[in-house]
């Protein structure tokens, strides 16, 4: 061998020991455990992670044979026979390519993917093995689907007692629990649900300071995988229950704020230094947040309706009885009771010949002592002082933390009281009462809300402290009477304007679990229960957001917010978005549905075309959902008042009796100007009785021959949150949709009005007021005498004896066809027509074209053999 070969051999083996070594570093850096094994199954190559991931010496994979770690595999895995095979069964088959997941005993879970390494030319090496240690992922994975499963139709308690169940189960430990802050004390928590190991434990409330909990409730993710009883060795709990280990984690509210915790203790230690835990708490203590949050906001909805009812029963009570002693003890009876007080007072303020505040009415548990007889200085009193001066509340949640208090220390001592809540009465902005909330068994934080609802109170009873004293003093101040009432008005559009701003705050979280649901709903990778939950959610919620919608409407009527917005735009256009709409719906109820427009219609008008949109969408679609069979029609017709009949009132008024052609397939349109009746002859309109003086006016019937209504319910059809028997039958609705309709057609100049018969069908009828931007009506329809329509529906050619050369239940067919409006059907009866009678083929082809259903149906209905 010469000296260049030598070079040559050299350079080869250093590029040869330099490749070997970044492939090592490549094997070394990867996460997953690699071994390779040659086409003799003997051990070349592999990485510490494949050791550290099986639990195998080093010096033992070192030794190259294949089978000697092998048996150090088995040994671990649950199924070792199936391993085995999986094994052996990829050696004999060099080409395969494989992936699967192997359990261990420990309750790991990997991940193995091996494949055949071969040369550029095919020829065969051996084979790699990948290992990854799946099993928090998998842990993750468990954790979703147990809180989707297990608490996807839950709410509430039931949702907490879920929670817990699942989230002990996922983590393998005996005990879990769900805790926020006690109402009245920052320094306590109470559980919401505690899962005892074999079944639920009864909640409790225990103290902050001391326990792991509180370092929880500061932010932090708490963890001690083991001897927490050492950690924490002043916590009696731990002791009863055993503990070793202890988790638990942090539950925020929407704004980030800490709102209570989530964990688990155990009498087994936790993995050391494994994050899976923590990741799957988070994600239940993500779950339990909203929850909790959405029961907060519901606890605090159900006080507010609370507090305000009773606000205004005490309003009613006041107003209807002007005796102070007996307002006094109304009042603290019954704010005691709601606000769940120690006592509650009532003092009145005396300004001369001096100051004081004697006590006139007191609510007090039997636990303590009454204060009657015991006279509060005002003197030397800078509380009482500040008290009297402004109409906001005074609290205090420690009365002995209070500087203003110092002065009346012994006297609150003798009173044990705690907390304080101090209000004044007055009248024209001067004082002339006091209310006192004293909260003795405990230290009590004041919310807004209580506070808020205090004050309210405090003004309805100032209000009637001074009318009482003028009534007293003079008999006749009729003009303070009117004030007072038009501030109780207030109180109540106070309470419409409450309801308006609670539905903006419901719609912000509605549209994000719509959004949500819906992007979630999106995923490939979600089963077929997991979709149904998420189908669930969204029907709730769009039928919760369509009752906030209209809650929000009715507010805004009554707070006189709602205005007319009439703009330029194309009548007939909507028309056919109507007809499209309800068609579908009409034919899965077997329905026909008819739209009858006169011929006059002006294409472009200005008037308010949202709220129109909304009425005729309600009545069409109540007269839909209310009729199981016949038919649903909507019939329009327009009158244009000139300055030469100003008096004329529309249902006087003869209308241009020609036919025009609106774009809207399937509609009939037709040239007669009905009367306001339907195809029942029992049911008569009233409608239009007297009509009011305007240029151009649009008419709207829509008859069903549904189940109609009651004639003794006929006078709460329009009432909000008012259903009938029929409506409550039906489900759906809060009772909003016809009011709502009712207001905004008289917003635009007309009214609403309904004749209907139980069992028989019900008519809606109404007008409005309009602008046409189109030319005059008469000049329109003189260009539209020949259209297609008269041709199709006026067809002289056809009638019932037409039929008669076909069979009876050919014709039959026909009528059941027409009834359904199945177009498919009728054109393949007109197939089976002979070719000799090719006329009566191509004229109901013609009725089918424009989906005439009610003139086949006079063709084939009328026939005797029908």
């Amino acid at each position: 061998m010469n000296d260049e070969q030598k070079n040559q051999n050299n350079k080869c083996a250093a590029l040869l020991k330099r490749n070997i070594a970044l492939l090592k570093a490549q094997q070394e850096a990867s996460i997953d455990g690699i071994l390779v094994v040659d086409e003799n199954r003997q051990i070349v190559s592999h990485n510490r992670r494949f050791c550290e991931l099986w639990q195998i010496p080093e010096e033992i994979v070192d030794e190259g044979n294949s089978p000697h770690v092998l048996t150090y595999a088995v040994s671990q895995v649950s199924e070792p026979e199936r391993f085995l095979s999986k094994v052996n069964y990829l050696y004999e088959h060099p080409n395969e390519i494989s992936q699967d997941e192997i359990y261990l005993k420990d309750g790991r879970i990997f991940d193995r993917y091996s494949s055949p390494v071969k040369s550029e030319t095919g020829e065969y090496y051996g084979r790699i093995w990948n290992f990854r240690d799946v099993t928090g992922r998998k842990q993750r994975e468990e954790a979703l689907q147990f809180i989707v499963e297990g608490t996807s139709t839950q709410i509430g308690s039931e949702f907490f007692r879920s929670c817990v169940r699942c989230l002990a189960e996922v983590l393998q430990a005996r005990y879990a629990l769900i805790a926020e802050f006690s109402p009245d004390s920052k320094d306590k928590v109470r559980t919401l649900a505690v899962w005892g190991g074999e079944d639920f434990a009864e909640n409790f409330e225990y103290d902050i300071p001391g326990t792991p909990c509180e370092r929880v409730l500061n932010g932090e993710t708490l963890r001690y995988p083991h001897s927490v009883q050492t950690y924490c060795p002043d916590v009696p709990v731990l002791q009863a229950l055993n503990a070793e280990s202890y988790i638990a984690t942090p539950v925020f509210d929407q704004q980030g704020k800490i709102i209570g915790h989530i964990g688990v203790v155990d009498i087994k230690p936790l993995s050391e230094n494994n994050n899976t835990e923590e990741l799957i708490l988070k994600i239940f203590a993500a779950r339990a947040g909203a929850e909790l949050e959405r029961k907060n906001v519901e606890t605090a909805l159900a006080k507010q309706v609370e507090r305000y009812a009773l606000l205004n029963e005490i309003t009613q009570k006041i107003r209807n009885n002007l005796d102070s002693l007996q307002i006094f003890q109304t009042t603290v009876n019954q704010v005691g009771k709601i606000f769940n007080v120690s006592r509650c007072h009532i003092h009145t303020y005396i300004n001369s010949p001096e100051p004081k505040v004697p006590l006139v009415a007191e609510y007090r548990l039997d636990d303590y002592s009454s204060m009657l007889g015991i006279e509060i200085p005002i003197d030397g009193n800078p509380h009482v002082q500040k008290v009297l001066v402004q109409d906001t509340a005074v609290y205090t949640d420690d009365v002995y933390q209070e500087p203003l208090l110092q002065p009346v220390e012994d006297i609150c001592r003798q009173l044990q009281l705690k907390s304080l809540l101090v209000v004044r009465t007055s009248y024209q902005g001067k004082a002339n009462g006091v209310i006192v909330l004293h909260q003795c068994d405990h230290i009590r934080h004041w919310t807004g809300e209580e506070i808020k609802f205090l004050e309210a109170v405090a003004a309805q009873v100032g209000i009637a402290l001074g009318q009482a004293e003028l009534l007293e003093q003079e008999k006749q101040q009729l003009s303070l009477l009117q004030a007072a009432k038009n501030k109780a008005e207030a109180a109540n559009l106070a309470k419409s304007r409450f309801l308006a701003n609670m539905s903006h705050e419901l719609r912000t979280p509605l549209n994000a679990i719509l959004g949500f649901s819906e992007l979630m709903g999106q995923d490939p990778t979600l089963n077929t229960q997991q979709k149904e939950a998420l189908a669930i959610v969204n029907r709730s919620g769009k039928r919760l957001l369509k009752s906030v919608e209209e809650v929000l409407e009715i507010s805004k009527i009554e707070t006189q917010e709602t205005v007319l917005q009439p703009i330029p735009f194309d009548f007939h256009q909507l028309l056919k978005d109507l007809w499209e709409s309800f068609q579908a719906k009409a034919k899965v109820k077997h329905l026909s549905l008819q739209f009858d427009l006169a011929s006059n219609l002006p294409q472009h008008i200005i008037a308010d075309e949202t709220k129109l949109r909304q009425v005729l969408i309600h009545l069409l679609d109540n007269a839909i959902k209310f009729t199981h069979s016949g038919i649903v029609k909507l019939k329009v017709s327009c009158q244009f008042m000139t300055s030469t009949s100003p008096s004329q009132s529309p249902a006087s008024k003869q209308l241009t009796a020609n036919s025009c052609q609106l774009p809207i397939n399937g509609a009939r349109l037709t040239s007669e100007i009905f009367p306001i009746s339907s195809g029942n002859s029992t049911l008569k309109s009233t409608l239009y009785s007297s009509f009011p003086h305007f240029p151009h006016y649009l008419h709207f019937e829509i008859s069903d021959t549904g189940l109609g209504i009651a004639r003794e319910e006929m006078n709460k059809l329009f009432q909000p949150f008012v259903q009938t028997s029929c409506g409550l039958k039906a489900g759906g609705g809060a009772g909003m949709g016809l009011a709502i309709s009712k207001q905004f057609v008289q917003l635009m100049g007309g009214d609403l009005e309904v004749s209907s018969t139980l069992n028989s069908g019900s008519i809606f009828c109404f007008f409005i007021e309009f602008d046409s931007l189109d030319n005059t009506p008469n000049n329109q329809s003189t260009d539209r005498t020949n259209s297609q329509l008269s041709k199709v529906y006026k067809s002289q050619s056809l009638t019932n004896n037409s039929l008669k050369i076909m069979p009876p239940e050919w014709i039959a067919a026909l009528y059941q066809a027409g009834i359904e409006a199945d177009a498919d059907l009728i054109s393949r009866l007109i197939r089976q027509i002979p070719q000799e009678y090719v006329a009566l083929a191509k004229e109901l082809t013609n009725l089918l074209q424009n989906y005439d259903f009610d003139a086949i149906l006079e063709l084939s209905g009328g026939h005797e053999n029908v």
